[in-house]
């Protein structure tokens, strides 16, 4: 049976549509070999990690900024302490154990340990803390000076003649403030001193009524120790205090009881918080806070 002339017409959209499908695909053939091809086709994008460029140019290395510390093999080659400045031949009856965390950056480091002995400070009462996650890598000499965490062992101790104490782990604020308190319980310590590690301080040179800072530190110790200490006149009743202020925190003098009563620093308030929180109890449980002047401290 033949095909209708209706039926026949029902194939030619279908023939017209396949005839424009190759028309199409054949212009875009002729049109991409008519375009130039690269000399140097870019290569396949790699699937996986992306790496940092190890191609590019090395940082310059960090320098030494205390060259005649570098060089020298003993502390007789070190530039002598100003004679004002020097502590008592005879070590002073009263502790003065001073506390200085490092986390990071090497030469900061460096500037705050050398002013607190210029400035009179014995080195063998400068307590370095090491605070850098890094566990024994500085005192293996595992670490160079461009690594961040890097502290020289040998230059602290053996040269500048001061201590180091390694954290376990590296501590936030607040766990290295309780790290200072457990330290000065179990050296059964009544108070003791902490820094900041990136201030500098010297002296007040320019008074008639000369002290070094730290022998102005020790009289501070003697002061809180007389008995008529924070006694209040009106009521006979004798105060207490937490902290002794040198420049805000900078330089602070702690009493170790009232920090052990209020339970030491809270670990679970982070960052300046944390401090606000400290002297807030304090202030809260009526401890005293005095302000103190023992020498300049630029943070």
């Amino acid at each position: 049976m033949g095909i209708s002339l209706r039926s026949r017409w029902v194939f030619l959209p279908l023939v017209l549509a396949l005839g424009a499908v190759s028309l199409y695909f054949l212009r875009l053939s002729i049109h991409h070999e008519a375009q130039p091809r690269p000399e140097n086709p870019a290569p396949p994008e790699k699937k996986g990690p992306i790496y940092k460029d190890i191609d590019r140019e090395v940082a310059p290395p960090l320098p030494e900024y205390f060259p005649i510390a570098a060089g020298a093999k003993s502390p007789s080659d070190l530039p002598p302490i100003p004679s004002w400045n020097k502590p008592p031949e005879k070590h002073v009856p009263e502790s003065t154990r001073l506390y200085i965390g490092f986390t990071r950056f090497w030469p900061l480091l460096q500037q705050v340990v050398v002013s607190y002995i210029t400035a009179g400070w014995p080195p063998e009462d400068i307590y370095v803390v090491e605070n850098t996650g890094t566990m024994d890598s500085n005192k293996r000499g595992l670490l160079t000076i461009q690594n961040p965490f890097y502290l020289d062992y040998h230059r602290l101790t053996k040269i500048l003649g001061v201590n180091i104490v390694s954290t376990p782990s590296l501590q936030t604020f607040a766990q290295l403030q309780n790290f200072y308190l457990s330290e000065a319980i179990n050296n059964n310590l009544t108070y003791y001193f902490w820094s900041h590690m990136d201030v500098a301080v010297h002296s007040h040179e320019d008074r008639k009524d000369f002290k070094s800072l730290y022998m102005r530190a020790v009289d501070v110790i003697r002061e809180t120790q007389q008995a008529d200490y924070l006694v209040d006149k009106e009521t006979g009743k004798k105060g207490e205090w937490g902290v002794q202020f040198f420049a805000y925190d900078w330089l602070t003098m702690v009493n170790v009881k009232t920090f052990a009563a209020l339970g030491g620093w809270d670990t679970m308030v982070g960052y300046y918080g944390t401090d606000c929180d400290m002297y807030s109890r304090l202030a809260f449980n009526n401890y005293h806070q005095p302000i103190q002047d023992a020498g300049m401290v630029y943070d």
